[in-house]
């Protein structure tokens, strides 16, 4: 007699594997990946604020107080305050193109697109938080703050790639590359049909003596498939059979009864 294992083992083996199909990102969580997804474009695609702040020319803040403080949280002391005007408020999801001068700030958002010159974003708790005006009190680093185009993602790169599991992240990453549809593996099918003169449908379970044949396919789909139940009957017909298989399941299930067996 075969092991439950080897049993598993020829079921798996001679299962007929449905074909990839192209769904929405929506719909893909929790299926297989059946292509390398490769992107078109950068992610981000443009420079970015990482934190609400000031964009600025980093020139323009030296000297504020020595580069390599350590005391984030100062605000007194030996420190040389600088003052710039703030020439506009950058909102995230900005469209049109701003340009920053020479010894000028700009109020800007997280995720906001950073003005032509700015290299870096000094923190708000580094200022006064001024509207018009702003006071400096302390310097940044070129590049300190900012989210450079293609940080994330270069063209070219593989988004996701072929055999992963979609999941939230995956579907998160292939809406910023602009993926509407994705190749997948569909879930297997599973049809099971319930032989014997004891079970009922679930609709008839007030019958004390019989027994429901429903769960089997609710426990398919626990087990990652798309189950398809099949009413119980008596005696098995060949028309029955082949209207079962024509829907093209991965595995067909059969269940029988001890008295149909002997029978």
């Amino acid at each position: 007699m075969r092991s439950v294992e080897e049993q598993q083992a020829r079921v798996a083996a001679a299962a007929v594997a449905p074909r990839p199909v192209k769904v929405a990102i929506a719909e893909a969580q929790g299926l297989m990946c059946a292509e390398e997804v490769v992107t078109e474009r950068p992610l981000p695609g443009f420079d970015q604020a990482a934190i609400d702040g000031y964009a600025v020319r980093s020139v323009d803040v030296l000297g504020a107080e020595p580069i390599g403080y350590v005391d984030e949280d100062a605000t007194s002391g030996d420190v040389r305050e600088i003052s710039l005007p703030v020439m506009a408020t950058i909102q995230a999801g900005e469209k049109t193109p701003s340009r920053l001068q020479p010894r000028q700030a700009a109020r800007v958002q997280t995720g906001a697109p950073m003005p032509t010159l700015a290299d870096a974003v000094l923190p708000l708790r580094w200022t006064d938080g001024g509207e018009s005006r702003v006071r400096v009190l302390r310097s940044v680093r070129s590049g300190a703050y900012v989210r450079r185009t293609g940080d994330d993602v270069q063209p070219g790169d593989v988004a996701v790639r072929a055999g992963t599991i979609i999941g939230a992240a995956q579907v998160g990453l292939l809406a910023a590359v602009g993926r509407e549809r994705v190749l997948v593996h569909p879930r297997p099918r599973l049809s099971v049909m319930c032989v014997g003169g004891e079970l009922v449908d679930i609709s008839r379970s007030s019958v004390s003596w019989r027994r429901v044949s429903r769960p089997s396919t609710i426990a398919s789909s626990w087990a990652g498939a798309t189950g398809r139940f099949s009413q119980a009957f008596t005696s098995p017909a060949r028309s029955f059979f082949r209207s079962k298989l024509s829907r093209r399941p991965s595995f067909l299930t059969t269940m029988y009864g001890i008295s149909s067996i002997v029978s």
